[in-house]
């Protein structure tokens, strides 16, 4: 709309589109040469003003690229990449930060869980503030969602509550295993098919940010499925950053509800640290408050300090190929 206005003679030749391609690496040594094969490229032209024979060219261009196309609306379009990429960025920035508030600036020990889940708070901040303005009242309203459905977890580990832990993230698990094998994902985490701990003892709790970054995952697909008309139709359309971050929902629900219960002291503390880590990213994006530069500055700082935590030994031969930063 704001297109047209501007230029009222070009608004019919106008076709945007978001190939769901990319990662959080970025520059020209990021570059693939098939980064669009057999991806997704959605188109959002305007029903009423787009001429069709714009869109058509714009079709075909993608489709050279090997590219499959998908047309939306540019309505649902922001809400379900606010829903599926919009807010899982949001959720891994914050959770760098409340991870270097919870260990006081040190570093998180080698996790390959932990990193997949923050994988996308190395995006560039530059790009993501943009998104977040643009988009901010999806984002805030799938934040809301998920913070509901995070405090009420909370509020079982607090008692502990190990059937209504159970309650909320069995069907949170069941949910998400429906999009488990993920060949990106199974490359950047081979401890895939081991996901209670990263050494398999399941008498052996997981660090605090391993249990923080599973009660995150839990309560976003909770979140997701709660949406009920929208939440499967959403999450089949997620692009890798999605996969990632909802990747460890897949865990034994009933081993990490016992993890829950043996640990509610520490990771209710971590979850608050966690939720005011997001309080203070949804006051700089409400209209009466949002400030540009404040959450710039905390998009880089979580990144600057994701960017330092260490990875396994195998990770060298483990990561995916890089990709493009415009759709992780």
């Amino acid at each position: 709309d704001e297109l047209s206005r501007s230029f009222p003679k070009l608004s019919k030749r106008f076709v945007p589109a978001h190939p769901i391609a990319g990662s959080e690496q970025h520059g020209p040594q990021a570059a693939v040469l098939d980064l669009f094969k057999n991806k997704k490229c959605v188109l959002t032209p305007s029903d009423k003003i787009t001429d069709e024979s714009c869109i058509n060219s714009v079709q075909e261009f993608w489709k050279k690229l090997g590219a499959v196309i998908q047309r939306m609306s540019a309505d649902k379009h922001d809400s379900m990449f606010g829903a599926v990429s919009h807010l899982p960025h949001l959720l891994a920035f914050a959770y760098s930060l409340a991870v270097q508030a919870i260990l006081g600036g040190k570093l998180p020990k080698e996790d390959w869980l932990v990193l997949l889940i923050s994988r996308i708070a190395d995006s560039l901040p530059e790009m993501w503030v943009g998104v977040f303005e643009e988009n901010r009242s999806e984002l805030l309203k799938f934040l809301d969602g998920f913070l509901i459905s995070l405090k009420d977890l909370k509020i079982n580990i607090d008692s502990p509550n190990l059937s209504a832990i159970q309650n909320l993230i069995v069907p949170a698990a069941a949910y998400r295993q429906k999009w488990r094998i993920d060949e990106r994902t199974s490359k950047q985490c081979p401890e895939k098919n081991n996901l209670t701990t990263q050494n398999g003892d399941q008498n052996e709790l997981p660090s605090v940010p391993n249990l923080l970054a599973h009660s995150i995952a839990y309560a976003y697909i909770h979140s997701m499925f709660a949406l009920e008309k929208n939440g499967e139709e959403y999450m089949k359309e997620g692009g890798g950053g999605f996969r990632d971050f909802s990747f460890l929902a897949v865990s034994s629900p009933v081993i990490f509800s016992r993890y829950f219960k043996k640990a509610n002291q520490e990771l209710g503390a971590a979850i608050a640290t966690y939720i005011e880590q997001l309080d203070e990213f949804k006051k700089l994006l409400e209209p009466e408050t949002f400030d540009l530069e404040q959450l710039k500055s905390r998009l880089e700082t979580a990144k600057l300090y994701r960017n330092r935590w260490p990875k396994p030994p195998t990770a060298a031969s483990s990561q995916s190929p890089p990709l493009n930063p415009l759709s992780s």
